[in-house]
């Protein structure tokens, strides 16, 4: 015997998205102690929208940049324009109003630094 259940359909990307604030989360590899900061954004500062075809427009400070996007699985990844530097970006929630995006980076000495966005619609 089979049974069906209807789902919710999966939160959608598309849209537009506010940053409500951002973490930047370094460990350094020679022993120092860690640097954690997280910073709360003017409201209506930060703004990153999402189209159906697969391109983005972020807002900063009144400044537009424009670029490309693929959504798969658990990683977006923002093509590098004139205007946005791409790079893959973990989507670690999604929900209909909240999205935090997570991209891991290296620095000067091998230090490992995360960027957490905090996004709500």
């Amino acid at each position: 015997m089979l049974s069906c259940s209807k789902s919710s359909p999966a939160p959608k990307l598309v849209g537009t998205w506010e940053r409500v604030s951002s973490r930047k989360l370094v460990v350094y590899n020679d022993g120092r102690a860690p640097y954690d900061q997280t910073d709360v954004d003017p409201p209506g500062n930060y703004l990153w929208e999402f189209a159906a075809d697969g391109q983005v427009k972020i807002i900063s400070s009144g400044t537009v940049g424009t670029s490309t996007y693929t959504y798969s699985g658990e990683n977006i990844t923002l093509s590098t324009s004139r205007t946005i530097t791409g790079g893959v970006w973990r989507v670690t929630e999604l929900t209909d109003h909240r999205l935090v995006l997570d991209i891991h980076q290296y620095g000067h000495g091998g230090a490992s630094i995360n960027f957490i966005g905090t996004f709500k619609r």
